[in-house]
């Protein structure tokens, strides 16, 4: 399993709030309050997607970062702006994430629109936020790819695709979201997500065809919140 540093530093930041709530419910004094920390949600979605290599992601990534970190500072107490100034500045960065990610980050797409036609790119690279997409490739050269979804839903049909190695690797990343995958029958699957407060269902079956050897379907990731559905 590859890892990607803003998903290491994303788990990492989970983790160490995780210990902090854990301490607190022990009795453990710890000076502040842990409630308090509750922007790093912001912050743990921002460097979950630092990896992405898009103009748009990186766009998007850094918006949450500035946010988090903003109000982060403010619920600390380093700041003394009322909520009076931060809920505008709130909707100028929803405003911004809509402008450059209504349900796609795509290169080669109209992003204001949700379904796309069949695309014959080898590589997904994909980020559906606040929207639901709808998206289908046909290449037959494919090498899997990026997919993340958060807030919102993704369909994508990898029905007419095709792969000459014996595996490839599809990493995802879903936050309140939700991933409906088709893929072919003669496609295996094999799951290394990371589930938190999620459901994962796989109802594809795989069918041995005789004018198609068998392939497998990695897919690597995480889930918090949301599920993915897998079918034929």
């Amino acid at each position: 399993m590859k890892f990607n540093k803003g998903s290491i530093i994303a788990g990492l930041i989970i983790i160490v709030i995780g210990v902090l709530f854990l301490l607190k419910n022990a009795g453990i004094e710890l000076g502040f309050n842990v409630k308090d920390l509750w922007p790093v949600i912001f912050i743990v979605i921002g460097l979950g997607q630092f990896s992405r290599p898009l103009k748009h992601n990186l766009i998007k990534s850094l918006g949450f970062v500035v946010l988090g970190v903003f109000l982060l500072l403010k619920t600390l107490g380093y700041i003394d702006y009322g909520f009076d100034v931060i809920w505008p500045l709130i909707l100028i960065f929803i405003g911004i994430l809509v402008i450059f990610g209504s349900g796609c980050n795509r290169a080669v797409s109209e992003c204001r629109k949700n379904d796309f036609p069949e695309s014959s790119d080898d590589l997904i690279n994909l980020s559906v936020s606040l929207a639901e997409g709808t998206y289908s490739y046909n290449s037959m050269n494919f090498k899997g790819g990026n997919l993340s979804v958060f807030m919102g839903g993704c369909n994508l049909d990898l029905t007419n695709t095709d792969f000459d190695t014996e595996n490839i690797v599809l990493d995802i990343s879903v936050i309140m979201g939700e991933i409906n995958l088709i893929i072919p029958q003669n496609w295996k699957v094999n799951l290394q997500i990371s589930p938190k407060l999620a459901e994962i269902k796989d109802r594809s079956r795989f069918t041995e065809l005789n004018d198609k050897k068998s392939k497998t379907m990695i897919i690597q990731g995480s889930v918090f919140m949301g599920g993915i559905n897998i079918r034929n």
